[in-house]
């Protein structure tokens, strides 16, 4: 019952929130205590089942508590109360309070229910659940035409990744007659596993912004920075990490289809380390970055290291919760909306806390030893060289050396030299420096909790001096220099980093523009042929009109004709016949 708890308290708030009217106290008061009530729950979980009802008398649907589910659990409801206190004051101003913090609640309450879900029925409610929160939050501010067009292409990819989850489902479920993970993953040789897992993966892959369906995770980044930062850290982003863990007996029976998504987790993981370096807006770094690190933790779930993945997910959420965080303090220092590195500079004076912070996150990020990125993401390259994956293994150690270079060339510009526009406001408000306090600690120690005993190995000495060589060249460019560093990114290999590989221009060019030219043929059939058939039904109904009212000429003598011209012809039928 803990775990039903945990998912209707917040659930609740969401209602409470939205429906009733409360001072804007009160409106933080009731989000924020349904988030903190939720992580106490969480922390109280025993592991074990429990089936709440069943639907349609024969699915039964009810809560799992085991590891993965957990661990997601406290992650959720724990960087998630970090966020939303945070957000307090982040928001203090806006005047929809009340439905920022109904939707943030919801986002929290469905993402939840997904990982706590004890079968695939009731993942996939917290699977859309989590899908409308963020269509709600990243177009949040619907004035902005940039930010509904983001929600809108973010809501598009996801369906389609919502149709393939639930292909998988219903092949699952009707090859298996299984509707719980328990049923099902007993029955797995019983259906077709390759076919399943692909459109797991597809399904995941929408979620979790993985090539090929990754480009609205950089567009998402429209919506206010808190919400970023829950899509990022604790909720959306990740979930397609879980479907991959969850499922892993699946994957485990399509070995190379398992395989295959490790390359493209791998192939994630570089090319968006690569997309991060050129980007002009502090927010589109950090949303290339968490494409980058998912994939690390898609190679970690699809080849069956699914701890070192699930130690990913803890310690990703605490640096890239506290980078939003700091970015958030950075772009409201510089006036409320300033996302562009090339105007900022030397902050690291008017804001020393958030600097210390937000270097310590990228370092975290980077795998600088002892930091808690350290010891998650060598989890996964030790795991993948002793499992004999070599190249995911150098995909992994490169894609290292090129998030120090792109994080701290982020860092050096917003903190270093001298500044390009002067700060208006500090760091006063206590709601946002005491979660960046709490995550920057779990930055620089939380990885001790996830794996306590790592040490050095070959594997973390490489990315390791990797990472140094990506942090000394970010140094090199960009600590004195400033944008000037840019300047290697001017030929022709930054403007195909630029152009983001040009995925979007395909997708308009393959997708976007023959649907529309589709639409619009369609659209004028439909005008002409309506058109035609409405004037034919018009014209021929005023013609039948006009016949019959030649028949109702009054005329008595007129009347007496048609009556013995009828009663003949019935004569004359009844007599041939």
């Amino acid at each position: 019952m803990i775990a039903l708890l945990a998912v209707a308290i917040p659930a609740a708030a969401a209602l409470f929130i939205s429906w009733v009217r409360l001072p804007r106290a009160a409106v933080v008061g009731v989000a924020n205590g349904a988030i903190a009530a939720a992580f106490v729950l969480a922390l109280l979980m025993p592991q074990g089942d429990l089936v709440v009802g069943t639907w349609l008398q024969s699915i039964p649907l009810g809560f799992q508590v085991d590891t993965i589910s957990r661990t997601f659990a406290l992650v959720t409801s724990g960087v998630g109360l970090l966020i939303h206190a945070y957000s307090a004051a982040y928001m203090a101003h806006d005047r929809d309070l009340a439905r920022y913090f109904s939707g943030l609640n919801l986002f929290v309450a469905a993402m939840l229910m997904l990982v706590l879900a004890n079968g695939p029925i009731l993942l996939l409610i917290g699977w859309a659940g989590v899908g409308l929160a963020s269509y709600l939050l990243i177009g949040f501010w619907y004035e902005r035409e940039a930010a509904v067009a983001a929600a809108r292409k973010a809501f598009l990819i996801n369906t389609a990744g919502d149709v393939s989850l639930m292909l998988a489902i219903a092949l699952m479920v009707t090859t298996t007659g299984q509707t719980t993970y328990s049923g099902i993953f007993a029955a797995v040789g019983h259906m077709p596993a390759t076919a399943v897992t692909w459109l797991l993966f597809f399904g995941a892959a929408a979620k979790s912004a993985q090539i090929p369906l990754h480009t609205w995770l950089p567009d998402a980044m429209e919506g206010p920075t808190p919400v970023s930062a829950l899509i990022h850290a604790a909720t959306m982003v990740t979930a397609g990490v879980y479907l991959l863990l969850r499922f892993h007996p699946v994957l485990a029976a399509a070995p190379s289809a398992a395989e295959g998504i490790g390359i493209l987790g791998g192939a994630s993981c570089l090319l968006a380390a690569l997309m991060a370096i050129p980007q002009r807006d502090i927010k589109r770094v950090l949303a290339f970055s968490t494409m980058s690190q998912v994939g690390y933790m898609f190679m970690g779930a699809a080849v069956g290291i699914g701890a070192a993945g699930l130690s990913h997910v803890v310690t990703h959420a605490f640096f890239k919760a506290l980078l939003f965080m700091g970015c958030g303090v950075v772009m409201h220092a510089l006036g409320g909306d300033e996302r562009d590195l090339y105007k900022m500079g030397g902050l690291r004076k008017a804001l020393p806390a958030t600097s210390a912070a937000m270097g310590v996150a990228a370092l975290a990020i980077s795998g600088f030893p002892l930091m808690s990125g350290y010891f998650s993401k060598d989890a996964i390259l030790e795991s993948l060289l002793a499992n004999g994956h070599p190249w995911l293994w150098g995909l992994g150690v490169l894609t290292a050396g090129l998030t120090a270079l792109y994080i701290f060339r982020m860092y050096f510009l917003a903190f270093w030299g001298k500044p390009r526009t002067e700060p208006s406001h500090g760091e006063s408000a206590l709601a946002y420096r005491w979660p960046m306090a709490v995550l920057t600690i779990l930055a620089l120690v939380g990885g001790v909790f996830v794996r306590p005993f790592a040490w050095f190995s070959l594997t973390s000495v490489v990315a390791v001096v990797l990472a140094f060589i990506g942090f000394l060249v970010a140094y090199r460019l960009y600590a004195l220099r400033g944008p000037v560093g840019d300047a290697w990114l001017d030929g022709g290999f930054g403007r195909l980093l630029r152009s983001e590989f040009g995925f979007d221009l395909a997708y308009r060019g393959l997708i976007v523009a023959p649907g529309a030219a589709l639409a619009a043929a369609i659209g004028a059939l439909d005008r002409v042929a309506m058109s035609g058939l409405a004037s034919g039904v018009t014209s021929g109904g005023a013609a039948i009109a006009g016949w019959l009212r030649g028949w109702q000429s009054g005329l008595t003598r007129v009347y007496a004709l048609s009556i013995l011209a009828g009663a003949a012809l019935i004569l004359l039928w009844v007599a041939v016949r």
